[in-house]
């Protein structure tokens, strides 16, 4: 009989249960997730092939490396194709969301997409895995504070990391996580938890906080926050989700979620200069409450 190798992640309080016949190792981000606390566990199967088959389907979504298609039954086939060699596919990956349960087989001879943990996350779509489970995760920075968590969301390029480190300089707060943080409400409450996906500040702090505000950056002159209504906090908290886009239950699953989310959450528009007036506009809007004003220089 094969020997499996199993191992638990644990990302939002949501288990995601390795089952693998090859040995690999579990990187440097992943370690601090490496736990079985979770309230549901998705298992994920992986197994070698010398010959890949899956059902013959429309083709729904095709990029350089990846091919979705939607069988007849509903369910979505991600066929993975080996870098540089665009019609040369070595993995198949299925995700049956009513059994919990991910199917990954992949052609002998190419362990090598699959010696680390990302490896694996890569080819599973944690991203829905984690949605159908009820979390959303947001491109922003996640920091700790004593108002509770504050999230820093906008384009590439616009400052997240800038202002979280800020907080962190001058009043105290704790980076948790600097690229991927995941929301999830739980009992009631709207909870930021850190993932092992940080981008370029490596913080990968596996811990929550309530959720207190999620800020979206604009680069100014001048500091000025506006809090934005349901319609516009939806619609920019929405652009920053990571969401399979090909797969119609996962975008509704996540309209849901989102609109829930902006309804319950304060979002705001923070249009600021990377320096502490950024920091001292939010801190006396999150200390007082109050709805728009600017800083004075």
């Amino acid at each position: 009989m094969e020997q499996k190798n199993k191992v638990v992640y644990c990302l939002a309080n949501v288990n995601i249960r390795l089952e693998v016949s090859e040995k690999f190792r579990t990187t440097k981000d992943f370690i601090t997730f490496q736990d079985d606390k979770g309230d549901c566990t998705y298992d994920v199967q992986l197994f070698t092939v010398e010959e890949l088959s899956y059902q013959r389907s429309p083709v729904v979504y095709e990029e350089r490396y990846l091919k979705v298609l939607k069988t007849s039954d509903g369910k979505y086939i991600r066929i993975y194709n080996e870098e540089k060699r665009e019609d040369n596919p070595y993995a198949v990956s299925c995700f049956d969301k009513e059994q919990q349960q991910i199917k990954i087989s992949y052609l002998k001879g190419y362990e090598k997409f699959f010696r680390v943990s990302e490896g694996y996350f890569a080819h599973m779509g944690w991203e829905s895995i984690l949605l159908n489970a009820g979390c959303l995760i947001l491109h922003a920075a996640l920091i700790r504070t004593l108002y509770g968590a504050i999230l820093f969301s906008g384009p590439s390029g616009i400052g997240k990391s800038t202002q979280a480190e800020l907080w962190c300089r001058h009043i105290g707060a704790e980076l948790l996580n600097g690229d991927r943080p995941i929301l999830r409400k739980s009992k009631g409450i709207w909870s930021a938890y850190g993932s092992p996906y940080a981008g370029s500040s490596r913080i990968c702090v596996n811990d929550s906080c309530p959720v207190r505000v999620i800020v979206m950056l604009k680069k100014s002159d001048t500091c000025r926050l506006r809090r934005l209504n349901q319609s516009e906090a939806f619609k920019a908290v929405f652009a920053g989700l990571t969401i399979s886009t090909w797969d119609s239950g996962d975008m509704n699953k996540a309209c849901d979620l989102a609109i829930q989310l902006t309804s319950e959450i304060e979002v705001f528009e923070l249009s600021c200069t990377p320096d502490i007036r950024a920091v001292k506009i939010l801190q006396n809007e999150l200390m007082k409450g109050g709805r728009e004003w600017t800083l004075k220089i």
